[in-house]
């Protein structure tokens, strides 16, 4: 599976107004977090990094810098490319981004900041990065990508599993081809054009969630 640019996995989460309140500070943080979130969710889903750039501690947590600069310096144009461009992702990345928001897109960037605080790895790393003087230094904040497996993984496994066992209760399984494809009855109705889109379905996972969106339609991930 190959990497993504961060900055694509940034525009889908501008685009889908998780950027929010849009503006250079609080915005600009909450982006900063979901960033470092996806990253986790990719690793947790599939042990493979989601974007190679890398992650630092600063003091409200953790950030990509080449990102947050962009979003600070050119909000507007940052903010209209993501509007008009083309998501051409896989559905592996889809499904990452689908759960990042799902399990943390309501949050306010100082809700998510205070959660990232009790990631170790962030810690280690900004006290790594600090000098006697107060100031950081930007290579020594970089959270490796193994750091954060030990210490924030577990974490997010956590949460992922939680979140899992509460929408089990609602949500039903049908299996096609082998493949479980788990749907709320509430918000789909299995008719015979779904269960040939199910039937046709190729994908690499075993299980999957499926639902219908206003504007896209039948969205399997």
């Amino acid at each position: 599976m190959k990497v993504i640019n961060v900055f694509k996995v940034a525009k889908w989460f501008i685009k889908n107004n998780y950027d929010n309140p849009r503006n250079n500070f609080d915005g600009n943080m909450k982006l900063q977090k979901l960033l470092y979130l996806a990253q986790l969710v990719h690793l947790y889903l599939y042990d493979k990094e989601l974007f190679e750039e890398p992650i630092m501690a600063f003091e409200k947590g953790p950030v990509v810098e080449a990102v947050r600069i962009r979003y600070r310096d050119d909000t507007f144009n940052f903010i209209e490319e993501a509007k008009t461009m083309f998501m051409d992702l896989n559905q592996k990345i889809i499904k990452t981004l689908e759960l990042t928001v799902e399990l943390f897109g309501e949050y306010t960037a100082k809700e998510l900041s205070e959660f990232t605080h009790t990631h170790a790895c962030w810690e280690e790393a900004l006290e790594n990065s600090t000098r006697s003087n107060g100031f950081h230094s930007k290579n020594d904040s970089i959270i490796p990508i193994e750091e954060m497996k030990k210490h924030a993984l577990p974490g997010i496994k956590q949460v992922i599993e939680a979140k899992k066992m509460t929408s089990d209760d609602n949500d039903k399984c049908e299996i096609v081809n082998g493949k479980e494809f788990y749907y709320d009855p509430s918000n789909i109705s299995l008719n015979d054009r779904i269960y040939e889109i199910l039937s046709n379905f190729e994908g690499e996972d075993n299980s999957y969630t499926v639902y219908e969106d206003p504007s896209q339609g039948l969205v399997i991930y």
